[in-house]
């Protein structure tokens, strides 16, 4: 849900497009398993397969990277940008995905 906000941004969508994809991969999935979950009401059910167990790391890993590339992001822009350092991650991600020119900042 964090990454979702982020990643409705254009602009960080347009900076980010490889991960942006994965990121679109991931919520499907994660969306998908969540109806799975929600059908069966437990979920152990949904789960107990070695290849669902699988994907689940598969995904975990994916998120791991879209977050190192975010962070990449962000100290990229602390880089250009000194001021940003004195805001934490998620302040500078919120500033960044409302931004309306990612260019000018």
């Amino acid at each position: 849900m964090y990454l979702e906000n982020i990643f409705a941004s254009s602009d960080i969508k347009s900076k980010l497009k490889d991960e942006s994809v994965l990121f679109d991969q991931v919520d499907k999935y994660f969306q998908k398993q969540m109806g799975i979950t929600n059908k069966f009401r437990l979920l152990t059910k949904c789960v107990k397969d070695v290849t669902s167990q699988k994907d689940w790391r598969k995904y975990k890993d994916a998120l791991s990277t879209i977050q190192k590339a975010l962070d990449k992001l962000l100290e990229e822009k602390r880089h250009s940008f000194p001021r940003f350092y004195f805001l934490s991650n998620d302040e500078l991600l919120e500033i960044l995905s409302k931004s309306n020119d990612m260019e000018a900042i």
